[in-house]
């Protein structure tokens, strides 16, 4: 990979400025993404979209691949307080879980 390109695209939804925690991870972070994400053309492509099927089995698997990993899985709500009520509308629009 080209170390002048970013690793991850990470869309923002809303026309607000977004803070995002980007902790850094150890090179096996890459292979945890490569396992829960899902592969794209190029480096600006979103990935394709989940069925309902594919999320239900994704969140299935989560908690194991979290711990082969020594990673977390925090709550959705973990981070409500710093978001509006109108902020949260927009995520659970968006499919998230706001």
């Amino acid at each position: 990979m080209n170390s002048q390109l970013p690793a991850h695209l990470i869309a923002h939804i809303n026309v607000k400025l977004a803070l995002i925690g980007c902790p850094p991870v150890p090179m096996a972070g890459n292979a945890e993404f490569a396992e829960i994400g899902r592969p794209v053309a190029t480096r600006v492509t979103p990935p394709p979209p989940m069925s309902a099927a594919e999320q239900s089995e994704l969140k299935r698997k989560l908690p194991a691949i979290a711990q082969s990993y020594q990673a977390r899985i925090l709550p959705s709500v973990t981070f409500d307080h710093l978001l509006s009520a109108n902020e949260r509308q927009i995520v659970k629009a968006a499919g998230g879980e706001s």
